[in-house]
């Protein structure tokens, strides 16, 4: 089926003048109703570029595809920024991202300034004496003071008694010294055998003693005064020997 032709004021022309030039003279003694030329009086191809005017045709005159597109124009200017839109939804949220770097340990940041003062806490307990601090400088010498008690009498008139007593050979012997009434035993001993000890002598009692009675004694108490003495030995040799004992006496 052939498109509908549109008829435009150039093909009219067209067709006008198509029809002088076949009819002459005749033109003259025939007049062409109006809208009486249509495309069944004209013959194929009959109208032509060379009678249609310049600039006279327009593109919807042509079919589709009949006029070649013409090259790209330039960019125009950028036309004015629109308005802002409306906020989108939120999107997904995305995967946790690498574990970052391992922070320092606690305390080790710079020591912060030094805070106030605060107030004085209770007083604690007593601490432990103290080592003895070293001797102090000798102080002057104090007035004389009274004179004390006579004391006892001294060693200037003491005097040695003695005793003796034969000890058997292998055998042991002794005795006992006693000091004057109202005197007392500063010091004693025991000597056996004149004038060298034998093998296996031996000395068994030499010290200070209370002597109650002659020829008897009893042990001293603490703090006790002696006034005798007593002194017992073997006799290491194998002849009897003499055993002296003797104590001093004041």
């Amino acid at each position: 089926m052939l498109a509908r032709l549109r008829v435009s004021p150039a093909m009219v022309i067209g067709c006008l003048a198509l029809l002088f030039a076949l009819g002459g003279t005749g033109y003259a003694a025939i007049k062409l109703p109006r809208n009486s030329v249509g495309t069944a009086q004209l013959r194929s191809n009959a109208v032509t570029s060379a009678k249609v005017r310049n600039g006279s045709l327009l593109i919807r005159d042509f079919r589709n595809g009949q006029i070649p597109r013409g090259p790209v124009g330039e960019t125009g200017p950028a036309g004015p920024q629109g308005a802002v839109g409306s906020a989108g939804p939120s999107g997904p949220a995305g995967p946790a991202g690498p574990p970052g770097p391992a922070g320092g340990a606690a305390g080790s940041g710079p020591a912060g300034p030094a805070g106030p003062q605060g107030p004085a806490g209770p007083a604690g307990p007593a601490g432990p004496a103290g080592p003895a601090g070293s001797q102090g400088p000798r102080g002057a010498t104090g007035s004389a003071g009274a004179r004390g008690p006579a004391g006892p009498a001294g060693t200037a008139a003491a005097a040695v008694r003695a005793a003796t007593v034969s000890v058997p050979g292998k055998g042991i012997g002794g005795t006992v010294v006693a000091c004057p009434s109202g005197k007392r035993a500063l010091g004693g001993g025991v000597l056996l055998g004149t004038p060298n000890a034998a093998a296996g002598d031996q000395i068994m009692q030499n010290g200070p003693v209370n002597a109650t009675t002659p020829g008897h004694y009893s042990v001293l108490a603490n703090g006790a005064v002696a006034d005798g003495w007593v002194g017992f030995a073997t006799n290491g040799a194998e002849n009897a020997r003499t055993l002296r004992v003797y104590v001093v006496c004041a």
